[in-house]
């Protein structure tokens, strides 16, 4: 027996027949060449997906519909094989999906320093989205979780990510894959600033002007681009990226030699008719841009936001008022364009009878309106899954009210399934045999040429006349109020090249409902209700969005950047005071009573709009309990995380509480309450200046000042406080409220207890003489038929503003008449 006989050693992936996809870019593909031709693979240039028996592996970057039902070969991302050679074990393809929904395919995770019970939680999240656990660190992990910005692992790869668990948290709550980039160690770009600060960064690298030309990427393809793109600004800054990529552009004589065809609209739809063409794939500007990103050929239909939508008109979206806050450029256009696909309406600027509002991050203006007007405040994922369901879905899922960063870098990330190219093909099919054979050219609107009978409601008539076919890919704003002078919602310095008007734009497919139902009786009504919601719509007040600093951005939100004169804003705020000062004033814990102007707001921000200030000279709290509280403003997941890495704690209890923040004064139970009992009332910029300084800053350099609520109300917060914290308002008082008094007994029960104060709820009916003597009635004009029984006994009745403006003044107006009621009311 020959013992110096030897196995013959089998390469790692030996006899393994793999594909590399176009998809993936020049430079990945070399290198993923070169690395499974040495383990031993052979690499197969072309493949039939039909007869193909012999594919072991398929790498893609992206999903490909024609190859999600074919079961004979594994698909993978190219991670399959780098954590293949490092662990030297060829990896369970299962976990290396291309699918969206296993957001972390591709990821082994592990944690340094996280708490048994999170580790667990993380661990179970991991494995349902795609990505594998490991106990300990070992060659192939990929992620590192802790909080920690330096830690010692033993022969570790260079190329392994240390990250905070909130990159976790939220890709799961999201249900989306973020990047990673803000949560990495060392020095995480989230802890150090505010969500603000980290979308403005990101929009900058997005920006087509950032990109770097590079290697000829796009050699040898085509591309029929429409001329309508070609026409727009952002286009033009990419003129020099497309060259350096090595792409050919085409001309309309030969355009069923292009390999993709990238349409702005649905203006070039005679080009179907060349049945050459029908397996050319059709895409949006949203694709281009990110090819142009990304430098390499992206799957067409991989991503919603790269195909054409189908106009679903969903039953209940056309009761929908929606406007949209903080998404920018491309992303903004495809959220619009995904509101009028649903069937529901958009407005660039915010009214009170706007529904919804579609928020990127929760600063703004606009945002803040809508929590005081109480609209729906949802991200743009709760009208991505409307549309991938066919149906409306509940806003109560805590997917659609999360807003961490980069939340724009999701936009549009989501696969439906029957989104493909037959889909798109026949809906453009079915606009050609159900419309005219010609296409009516757009038309440029301005606001001299506008009859005045052309309003909103007329508008929006003439689109539901026409049917089955799918959204051009940009905004109408022709639909919204913006585009009419008589409006004045429009700058006079608006682009002209935006505001366009197509008027076959909105044509329905043959699945719409509302198209079946136009064509039955009754239709000119509803019609006449579209007007008059029109007219309501403008004379409401409106609201523009926050001003935008960046330059590629302002002519995207033109519209929603410029609001009308501080001479009308002023008048608003006037006619709401007049109407408040009508009505009585009621306390509700969600919708305080007082308005603040704008001028107002402008003077409570100044402290935050003071960038330059020195936190060296401003001395740390000498608090060591930190139980914040907000008021007034809903607390986002940052500040939470804020409070917590500062050593402080979110509390739900008023009673507990010791710092209560808010940006102005309001007549709510909260606030009310937070006088009596807590240390410091102070402005919500404290927050965000002690998380820069690290430390929790001295609160008085922070005090809330709101002088148009302190002077209407004749006090001041600051002397209120004082008195509140040297003695009990109320203490040794007793009350005794009836029972139809506004706010409520329980409401009323605990503003009262927390100022010292006590209820008496004892029944005197009677006998009124054994009523104590010291005991205060508090009532309301709904029970004057028990004043009569109190007045015998020598008692005066009072309101209830005697005891909501007594604890705002820290001092109660005994023998103030307007606090009293009398016999002629």
């Amino acid at each position: 027996m020959d013992n110096n006989f030897k196995l013959p050693e089998l390469q790692l992936f030996s006899n393994l027949n793999i594909y590399l996809d176009e998809s993936n870019s020049f430079t990945l593909n070399y290198k993923l060449k070169e690395k499974l031709i040495k383990e031993g693979a052979n690499i197969v240039d072309t493949v039939n997906i039909d007869k193909n028996k012999i594919l072991n592996y398929y790498i893609t970057n992206d999903i490909n519909h024609e190859l999600k039902s074919i079961t004979n070969f594994n698909i993978v991302t190219p991670s399959w094989v780098d954590i293949s050679i490092k662990t030297n074990i060829v990896q369970n393809p299962i976990y290396f999906s291309p699918d969206l929904s296993l957001f972390f395919s591709g990821v082994i995770a592990t944690a340094i320093g996280i708490d048994e019970r999170d580790c667990k939680e993380i661990y179970s999240s991991i494995e349902t989205f795609g990505g594998q656990w490991s106990p300990t660190y070992k060659k192939g992990v990929t992620h590192v979780i802790t909080l920690f910005d330096s830690i010692n692992i033993k022969d570790s790869d260079e190329d392994v990510k240390i990250i905070l668990p909130h990159w976790f948290e939220d890709c799961v709550k999201l249900k989306r894959k973020i990047p990673e980039k803000i949560y990495l160690h060392p020095n995480p770009i989230l802890l150090q600033f505010s969500t603000k600060d980290i979308n403005e960064l990101y929009f900058k690298e997005q920006a087509i002007e950032f990109i770097e030309p590079t290697y000829p990427y796009l050699k040898d393809k085509k591309l029929y681009i429409d001329p309508d793109i070609k026409k727009n600004g952002e286009f033009e800054k990419c003129s020099n990226l497309l060259k350096e990529s090595g792409v050919k552009t085409l001309d309309n004589n030969s355009i069923d030699q292009s390999d993709y065809i990238v349409l702005k609209n649905k203006n070039n739809i005679n080009y179907i008719k060349n049945k050459s063409i029908k397996d050319i794939p059709i895409v949006t500007e949203f694709w281009l841009y990110d090819v142009l990103r990304q430098k390499r050929i992206i799957r067409p239909y991989s991503k919603l936001c790269y195909s054409f939508l189908e106009f679903l008109d969903l039953p209940k979206m056309e009761n929908f008022t929606i406007t949209i806050t903080n998404y920018h450029g491309q992303a903004r256009k495809y959220i619009i364009q995904l509101i009028y696909a649903l069937g529901a309406k958009f407005t660039s600027n915010m009214t009170t009878d706007n529904t919804h509002i579609i928020c990127g991050e929760c600063t703004g203006k606009k945002y803040e309106k809508a929590v005081e007007w109480n609209i729906e405040i949802v991200n743009h994922l709760w009208l991505e899954d409307c549309y991938r369901n066919r149906c409306v879905q509940a806003i109560t899922k805590p997917i659609y009210t999360y807003y961490p960063p980069q939340l724009n870098a999701i936009v549009g990330n989501i696969f439906v399934e029957w989104n493909n190219h037959q889909h798109i093909v026949y809906l453009f099919q079915q606009g050609l045999t159900s419309s005219s054979s010609s296409v009516t050219p757009p038309t440029k609107i301005i606001n001299d040429e506008i009859p005045k009978k052309y309003d909103n409601g007329h508008l929006e008539e003439n689109r539901k006349k026409k049917k089955n076919t799918i959204l051009q890919y940009e905004t109408h704003p022709a639909i919204s109020p913006q585009p009419f002078k008589n409006t004045k919602l429009i700058p006079e310095e608006k682009s002209l090249d935006s505001m366009t008007y197509d008027s076959t734009s909105l044509i329905k497919t043959s699945l719409s409902k509302k198209n079946k139902l136009s064509q039955m009786p009754g239709k000119g009504k509803n019609q006449a209700q579209d007007k008059l919601a029109t007219k309501k719509i403008a004379s409401n007040k409106n609201l523009s969005d926050e001003n935008n600093s960046m330059d590629h951005q302002k002519e995207e939100e033109n519209g929603e950047i410029r609001g009308g004169s501080k001479k009308r804003k002023n008048s608003v705020d006037e006619a709401l005071n007049k109407k408040l000062k009508k009505k009585e004033n009621i306390i509700s814990t969600e919708n305080p009573i007082i308005i603040n102007s704008d001028e107002n707001t402008n003077k409570n921000n100044s402290i935050s709009n003071t960038n330059s200030k020195d936190f060296s000279s401003i001395p740390t709290s000498k608090d060591k309990i930190f139980n914040v509280m907000f008021t007034g403003t809903k607390p986002t997941e940052q500040d939470i995380k804020k409070i917590k890495s500062l050593g402080g704690n979110v509390v739900k209890n008023i009673n507990t509480c010791t710092h209560l923040l808010s940006k102005k004064i309001a007549k709510t139970e909260k606030f009310l309450i937070g006088i009596s009992l807590c240390k410091h009332i102070i402005h919500y910029d404290w927050l965000s200046y002690s998380y820069l300084a690290g430390r929790m800053l001295d609160e008085s350099f922070f005090p809330l000042k709101d002088e148009l609520n302190e002077k209407e109300f004749s006090f001041s917060l600051q002397e209120s406080l004082k008195r509140s914290q040297q003695k009990k308002l109320l203490e040794n008082l007793t009350f005794i409220v009836t029972p139809n008094a506004f706010p409520s007994l329980s409401v009323l029960s605990r503003i009262i207890s927390s100022a010292g104060g006590k209820i008496n709820q004892e029944n005197y009916l009677n006998n009124p003489n054994n009523i104590p003597k010291d005991n205060i009635i508090i009532s309301s004009t709904q029970d004057k038929n028990l004043w009569s029984f109190y007045r015998s006994a020598g008692f005066k009745i009072y309101n209830v503003e005697f005891l909501l403006i007594g604890i705002l003044r820290q001092y109660l107006s005994f023998k103030n008449k307007t606090f009293i009621f009398s016999d002629e009311i």
